[in-house]
C-alpha cells in the first residue's frame, strides 16, 4: 500500500467555495495537477468526491465536522459535493 502523508503539501492560494445547504451542491472540476485538496466548512456537512458531471452528496457520505480542516486525495477531473448535516 502506498504511503500517504496526511496534512502535508503546498497551499497555492487557489480556493473554491461551495454553498453548504440542505440541497446538495458541487464544486467546479479539479484542474489537471490537483491531487490533494484541503476542505473546511463553518457548518457540519457530508461530502463526496467523484468524476461524474453531477455529484450528489447525501447524509450517508463522509461527515465533515464544522471548523475541522480535512485533507482529501483526489483525481484531476473530480468534483466535490456537499450537503448540510442534520442538527
Amino acid at each position: 500500500m502506498a504511503q500517504q502523508y496526511i496534512g502535508t503539501g503546498r497551499i497555492d492560494g487557489t480556493t473554491t467555495s461551495v454553498a453548504v445547504t440542505s440541497v446538495s451542491a458541487q464544486s467546479t472540476t479539479f484542474q489537471a495537477q490537483t491531487y490533494k485538496v484541503r476542505v473546511v466548512s463553518n457548518t457540519a456537512c457530508h461530502i463526496i468526491t467523484n468524476t461524474t458531471t453531477t455529484v450528489t452528496a447525501t447524509s450517508s457520505h463522509a461527515f465533515l465536522p464544522a471548523n475541522s480542516p480535512e485533507y482529501i486525495t483526489v483525481t484531476p477531473g473530480n468534483r466535490i459535493a456537499t450537503i448540510k448535516a442534520a442538527t
